[in-house]
């Protein structure tokens, strides 16, 4: 039984590291934000007492349909993490020129559509 568990976990966890390499994202690529129903999980935007203190404007609804482009890709703790500037050449709220977000988390969420 011992050996049965050990194999169906080892095929498991080799298809999911397969999955997770296959998954790629190149500088370039361009994708439109669209807002989830409740707040961004992936996509990490500055909180709003920081946004505040450094005199932009803290409107989460006017990232709803930006579209953006894969400055670098990098990783942090293990997990694939792109940078993301707008497409427009602006600043989100008024001072941040980038912003990161998880990379495929983002796009499984729907909180990044890919415009290819």
């Amino acid at each position: 039984m011992k050996r049965v568990f050990f194999t169906l976990l080892t095929v498991l966890l080799a298809g999911q590291l397969s999955y997770s390499q296959a998954v790629t994202v190149q500088e370039g690529a361009e994708f439109r934000i669209e807002k989830p129903e409740g707040t961004y999980q992936h996509i990490q935007f500055p909180r709003a007492n920081f946004i505040i203190k450094r005199g932009g404007i803290a409107n989460m609804a006017a990232t709803d349909g930006l579209t953006v482009v894969v400055d670098r890709v990098s990783r942090k703790n293990g997990n694939q993490v792109v940078i993301l500037k707008r497409k427009d050449g602006a600043k989100f709220f008024r001072n941040f020129r980038t912003v990161a977000a998880h990379w495929p988390e983002a796009i499984e969420a729907g909180e990044l559509v890919a415009l290819d």
